[in-house]
Formats: structure tokens, C-alpha cells, sequence
């Protein structure tokens, strides 16, 4: 299940993803993946084969919330934030990447990951906004809430 939003903007113009989320359940089944950031495609059972990515992730057998990014050159795996996904609270995550050779990502405010570069630079974009779960095998399936979920541009012509 994914949603990928219709409006992209150029990485050269620094997105801005926006999202407020909550695990309304998170499942129990390592099985389940949920991805969400900025990405220039979907994909409809692996996340991992977008080629242009940063992301947010939690892996459906723990409550790590993980930040990971990929632009065909450089890839960050999924890197543990610290930071928890707690059920039926509503978290806010932000990914700057205005600049690209250091993207910087947000957890209800707070900088996560600061010390590890987030870089995308090698990434041909256009960027757009992601939400996507994917599921291989199971019977569990998470139930996420998304109040909203937003793209900005730093470009102002």
C-alpha cells in the first residue's frame, strides 16, 4: 500500500517533507515494512529498489524508528534514530534536504542522526512525498494514521 504524492519537486530546489503519523497499530509481524520521506518513485513490494530516496522506516517486529537514504551512489542503511514509535500518539518527522550533500531529519522537532550525513547528491529527482507499507508474508497487517503529509520547495519564483 503506498501513497506517493502527484507533485514533485526538483532536488535543485531543496524539498521539504513533511508528515504527521500514527501507528494506530504497528503489527507484530517482522514481515511488515513501513518507508516514508522523500523518494522519485514507489515501489510495489520492496522499498529497497527505489533507486532515490531519504526515509524514515520501522521494521513491523520493533518499535525503532530508522532514517535511511540511498541516490544510486551512496546509501545509508536503515540506521536506528533512538527515537520510538509509540502506538496512538501522533509524531511529527521532517526531512531537510535543502541541502543535499547533508540532509537533515526531524523527529517531533528534534534532530535525529545529526552526526551521520544523509547524502543524496548524486540523485537526478525529481522528489516526491511517500508513505508506503509493504507486507511479504503474514497474516498482520499495521494500521497508520496520516493527518497529513506535505512537500515544500525552497523555491520562491
Amino acid at each position: 500500500i503506498d501513497v506517493l504524492s502527484d507533485r514533485s519537486i526538483p532536488l535543485a530546489d531543496g524539498p521539504i517533507f513533511e508528515a504527521r503519523l500514527t501507528w494506530d497499530e504497528k503489527g507484530d509481524d517482522a514481515a511488515v515494512d513501513t518507508v516514508f520521506g522523500l523518494a522519485n518513485a514507489s515501489h510495489t513490494t520492496d522499498a529497497d529498489s527505489i533507486t532515490e530516496s531519504v526515509f524514515f522506516s520501522n521494521n513491523g517486529g520493533d518499535t525503532a524508528i530508522n532514517c535511511e537514504s540511498d541516490d544510486g551512489t551512496t546509501e545509508v542503511n536503515a540506521t536506528d534514530s533512538t527515537v520510538v514509535l509509540v502506538e496512538d500518539t501522533s509524531q511529527l518527522f521532517w526531512i531537510d534536504s535543502r541541502d543535499p550533500d547533508d540532509c537533515h531529519l526531524y523527529i517531533d522537532c528534534v534532530e535525529v542522526l545529526a552526526s551521520t550525513t544523509f547524502d543524496i547528491s548524486a540523485a537526478t529527482g525529481p522528489m516526491k512525498a511517500l508513505v508506503l507499507t509493504e507486507k511479504s508474508a503474514g497474516a498482520h497487517v499495521p494500521s497508520i494514521l496520516l493527518d497529513f503529509m506535505r512537500l515544500r520547495s525552497t523555491d520562491l519564483s
